[in-house]
């Protein structure tokens, strides 16, 4: 049984040095030559709109967003629905305040919610 088991692996290992002896010689290939990693720039045509301009929209990369972003859009229902949700939302001052209202009402209800309580009775029978 041994000597099976000493046969089966040295073929095992003959088997294996010989496939790697007879490849063929292995050239690594070049490497890329780019600046970047990752996908390649779009092309300068992606996309025409079906729309009435149906102008072919461009990418131009590197260019600074400005902090109203979505004006340049041109759409008056996307400027308003902006225009709503900043006017509506809550800003940083408002959710702290909040946050103070809240831990208040905590602190209002006393210690009957972080403190311990003791309760005793007495009695007396005959």
């Amino acid at each position: 049984m041994k000597l099976q088991a000493v046969q089966a692996l040295l073929g095992t290992l003959t088997i294996s040095l010989v496939g790697c002896a007879s490849g063929p010689d292995f050239q690594p290939p070049a490497a890329p030559q780019h600046d970047y990693w990752g996908a390649p720039a779009a092309e300068v045509g992606t996309f025409r709109a079906s729309g009435p301009d149906g102008a072919t929209q461009r990418l131009a990369a590197n260019l600074d967003i400005p902090a109203r972003w979505w004006e340049q859009f041109r759409c008056k229902a996307l400027d308003a629905r902006v225009h709503a949700a900043l006017t509506n939302s809550r800003t940083l001052a408002q959710a702290i305040a909040r946050l103070q209202q809240a831990l208040e009402e905590f602190n209002a209800q006393g210690g009957s919610v972080r403190n311990p309580s003791v309760d005793a009775g007495l009695s007396a029978t005959r």
